[in-house]
């Protein structure tokens, strides 16, 4: 009777391991003491489950919505309470600037200069007249020798009264043109009803609309003394005045930038 031989099992990858550096029998020694009697324990782990991974996921993504949600939600709030300002084109779209013709009118604006005027007085640190024909000299404040003691005014000069003028708003100004290149512009009068960068939008008694370039024009402006001035019909401010010559050349900045530009104290002369 022939015995058949019976495969031999494959060696463990660590017992094949330890047979290379020991003898068969230490080799299967150690084997059995430190790898196939040696305990393995498990640890249940919530990471190993699919289903779990993917709640995670979820719950982060909700978390990131919910931030994103509440940063549009305060952004609209701070929106609501400050509205975005018109641009140029939809400022052109709305008409905002257009004057209508039933306000261009003369008699509209004429307030609107006296406004300006007693803006301007107060601006150069002048008294207005309270009745027409007082005397008072506006230069100096003295009359027949003796010094006003109610009312004085202050000696305008260009000195202290050309960075103001240079800073002041001539919204409602009344404007005369004595020197422009465009030459029908010149012996123009009228009240300023917008004031740009280059140009000096006035109405005339006519009820006319006039563009006047700023650049190599020169305009006169009269600053009347009476509390109520008035133009009379040939277009002169009647009483006493003090009279200024403006070069728009040196004016050519909008009014709210005009308030804070910093003027040197040099003149040049007109090319």
């Amino acid at each position: 009777m022939t015995s058949i031989a019976q495969p031999r099992k494959p060696l463990h990858p660590a017992e094949a391991l330890l047979s290379l550096a020991h003898p068969p029998t230490t080799a299967a020694s150690l084997f059995k003491s430190t790898v196939s009697l040696k305990p393995l324990p498990f640890i249940p782990n919530t990471q190993l489950d699919p289903s779990a991974a993917r709640d995670a996921r979820d719950r982060r993504r909700l978390a990131r919505e919910r931030k994103q949600e509440a940063k549009l939600a305060q952004r609209k709030f701070r929106a609501s309470g400050k509205p975005k300002p018109l641009s140029a084109k939809m400022k052109r779209a709305l008409g905002v600037h257009k004057i209508s013709k039933e306000e261009k009118r003369w008699e509209i604006y004429v307030p609107l200069w006296a406004m300006w005027a007693d803006y301007v007085r107060g601006l150069l640190g002048i008294d207005a007249d309270e009745e027409e024909g007082k005397s008072e000299d506006a230069m100096e404040g003295v009359e027949d020798g003796e010094a006003k003691q109610s009312k004085k005014h202050q000696f305008v000069s260009v000195a202290n009264g050309g960075p103001l003028l240079a800073s002041a708003d001539f919204h409602g100004a009344y404007l005369e043109v004595v020197q422009c290149r465009c030459v029908s512009r010149v012996g123009l009068r009228g009240i300023v009803l917008k004031d740009t960068k280059f140009t000096y939008e006035m109405i005339t008694r006519d009820n006319e609309i006039k563009v006047v370039p700023k650049e190599f024009t020169i305009l006169r402006m009269e600053l009347p003394l009476a509390s109520n001035p008035a133009i009379n019909s040939n277009g002169q401010v009647e009483g006493r005045t003090l009279v200024f010559e403006l070069h728009g050349s040196r004016l050519q900045n909008r009014a709210p930038d005009r308030a804070n530009k910093k003027l040197k104290d040099t003149f040049r002369l007109e090319d």
